[in-house]
């Protein structure tokens, strides 16, 4: 891939033809303007015959724990003011304004397991106003950017944008309007990015690995509970068989259940006590008694190995 298509395909995330129209659309990249407030804008720059056109999206996510969510109408009226080097850039006036179920956010791959389990309906609020070409040009050509978003509740955001999201509106500019402009900084740019999304690849697939382990071992133990549930007639036998206060404790009757029925110790145990205590094979009184008297047994045994293996550094210590 050539310098050119790499800024291309780096600063505009969607570009295509209307064939009705016959204009061409093109869209910058997301600008995530407040990880706190959830606000994000882009561009988008439409290639007519006639006139082009420029224009701004807001967009603001919400993430209430009801489906039934009325619309804030932060973003209704919306009015977007630049500080470009301390001077203002007004974009002109809310075109449209728009407030819905997040649908894009709630059927992505990464995040539809996570909204299922929470029970959470994200919602997006819209809002598109239109920008002058001159305007943008005053903005993508400024050093240091600032903005700031207000609808009919008020100011919503101000906000200072950060090198990396400068970079994102130059890059578009380039992309679009001055192939020259500030080559060399944005592919240097994309290079460490491309560096830094490669690490990243590889640390996100070790995520998921511990994620995947940690989710197979949630479902085994779903699966052993139920294993458990419908042996329980079984274990229950087995207990008031072989159980016997004076000569067996706990976790002798857990491991023998544990081997006979293939389950794993701490799934079985919350089993045997809850049947010793349902069946009246012992009071609650005993079975902490039991417990205490298994932790005294084997807080011994430990202490027992440790001075053993102290004894045996000592010993071939002075031997030689």
């Amino acid at each position: 891939m050539n310098n050119r298509d790499k800024i291309i395909q780096k600063y505009i995330s969607i570009s295509s033809e209307d064939r009705f129209s016959q204009n061409t659309i093109k869209v910058s990249r997301n600008i995530n303007l407040s990880l706190h407030d959830r606000i994000s804008l882009k561009f988008t720059y439409i290639e007519s015959e006639q006139s082009d056109s420029m224009f701004i999206t807001i967009e603001k996510r919400y993430s209430p724990q009801t489906r039934y969510f009325e619309n804030p109408n932060n973003l209704k009226n919306s009015k977007v003011i630049f500080l470009v080097d301390r001077r203002p850039v007004k974009c002109q006036t809310n075109l449209s304004h728009e407030f819905r179920i997040d649908t894009e956010l709630q059927n992505s791959d990464s995040m539809k397991k996570i909204l299922d389990i929470s029970q959470i309906t994200p919602f997006v609020e819209i809002a598109t106003n239109q920008i002058f070409t001159e305007d943008f040009f005053k903005i993508a050509l400024g050093k240091e950017i600032e903005i700031q978003i207000s609808g009919d509740n008020g100011i919503i955001t101000e906000y200072k944008l950060l090198e990396f999201e400068t970079l994102r509106i130059k890059g578009y500019y380039n992309a679009l309007f001055d192939e020259s402009y500030l080559t060399d900084e944005l592919l240097n740019a994309i290079e460490k990015t491309e560096k830094t999304s490669f690490e990243e690849a590889n640390e996100i697939d070790e995520k998921t690995q511990r994620r995947e382990a940690l989710e197979a071992k949630f479902n085994r133990g779903i699966d052993q509970k139920k294993s458990i549930e419908d042996k329980s007639s079984k274990i229950e036998d087995y207990i008031s068989k072989h159980f016997n206060k004076q000569k067996m404790n706990i976790f002798e009757i857990t491991n023998g259940i544990s081997k006979k029925f293939n389950l794993e110790n701490s799934n079985a145990r919350d089993k045997v006590e809850e049947i010793l205590l349902e069946k009246s094979f012992l009071t609650k009184d005993e079975l902490i008694h039991y417990n205490k008297k298994a932790s005294m047994v084997g807080g011994l045994i430990i202490t027992i190995v440790i001075l053993s293996a102290i004894f045996m550094i000592y010993f071939n210590y002075f031997k030689k």
